[in-house]
């Protein structure tokens, strides 16, 4: 499916003309529909967006503001398998070391899992601080 991408911007500015170029790169591998907008066109679009251009909207949703690499762009592209984002929720907790020292733990999962102790789980860790 290709995604819908909407840039605003306006005339004289170099941040607009960056983001431009990054959209050209990414179309060469990736294809999408691109609208640019120009807000002094339109009094409600310039009071919105006042000096805030470049802003890029992807699929109505808003994206990016300034700048714009084809890196970060490319990260936006639709993972493979059925990955819907809001199907997922994530959070920090903390498990209290021997020393009494707070380990941060991320975790990541599917929203309405219970968490019974009962579910199987992929554990990574590393430690970085003071080894």
């Amino acid at each position: 499916m290709s995604r819908r991408l909407t840039i605003y911007t306006r005339q004289d500015c170099h941040l607009c003309e960056e983001m431009k170029l990054a959209l050209q790169e990414v179309a060469e591998e990736i294809p999408f529909e691109v609208e640019e907008i120009d807000v002094d066109g339109s009094a409600d679009l310039r009071d919105r967006f006042g000096q805030e251009v470049p802003v890029l909207f992807i699929d109505g949703r808003k994206a990016f503001k300034y700048r714009l690499t084809a890196r970060e762009l490319k990260k936006q592209e639709e993972v493979l398998g059925g990955y819907n984002p809001s199907q997922y929720a994530s959070e920090r907790i903390y498990a209290k070391a021997a020393d009494g020292v707070e380990i941060p733990i991320s975790l990541v999962y599917r929203k309405g899992f219970e968490r019974n102790g009962r579910a199987p789980a992929f554990l990574n860790g590393y430690g970085a601080y003071g080894l």
